[in-house]
């Protein structure tokens, strides 16, 4: 705690104002005249500003509604087949496009590391 009220600021007494608040005597406050009210632009009449613009298509109009009944416009059309018969969906291989890359030579196997010296043995004599 000691420390902490070491760090803060100090500040002025709690019943003083800071003098840079206190309120100056009126002999010290500058005088402000009465405003002067100007004309206003709102109150002038202003022409409209909606321009009426002629369209330059019709409209578009809702499909026509026919007499026939429901059910037979509920069948959809079937398609009609195309008239040359389509490729094939997948895609055939063309050869001579890409030239095939060399072959690849077998891996030979690696020899395996060279055993460590052998340690002589020691014969005990017990």
């Amino acid at each position: 705690m000691d420390n902490y009220t070491s760090k803060r600021k100090v500040h002025s007494a709690p019943g003083k104002l800071n003098p840079m608040f206190n309120e100056p005597s009126v002999k010290e406050r500058p005088q402000i005249s009465q405003p002067t009210f100007m004309e206003s632009t709102a109150t002038q009449v202003c022409s409209p500003l909606i321009v009426s613009v002629s369209p330059s298509r019709p409209a578009p109009q809702p499909p026509h509604v026919s007499s026939m009944s429901s059910t037979s416009q509920a069948a959809p059309a079937k398609p009609q087949p195309p008239a040359k018969p389509l490729p094939p969906l997948t895609k055939p291989k063309y050869k001579g496009a890409k030239p095939n890359p060399p072959p690849v030579p077998p891996v030979k196997p690696s020899p395996p590391p060279p055993l460590p010296p052998a340690k002589p043995q020691v014969h005990r004599l017990t």
